[in-house]
């Protein structure tokens, strides 16, 4: 089973536009190169995923190291 769902906020005044522009988007879709593009976004989605980590896991260890050489890291570090 193949499912779609989206979702959209307007102003009132909006709405019939709104979904017009829904409706241009859903039709113009090329169905028979979904897989590929799906495969396509899933893979940057976690490229994303994969460097957001790294770069938390830094931040981490630099608070992680300013806690062990001053007590002012070490305050920061537990306050978040």
């Amino acid at each position: 089973e193949v499912s779609l769902s989206l979702s959209s906020h307007a102003l009132d005044r909006n709405v019939p536009r709104m979904f017009e522009l829904l409706q241009d988007l859903t039709s113009a879709i090329r169905w028979e190169e979904e897989e590929a593009r799906l495969r396509t976004l899933m893979t940057r989605r976690a490229a994303g995923l994969g460097a957001s980590l790294a770069s938390q896991g830094l931040s981490y260890a630099q608070t992680a190291a300013g806690a062990a050489l001053r007590s002012s890291g070490k305050v920061q570090e537990e306050m978040g």
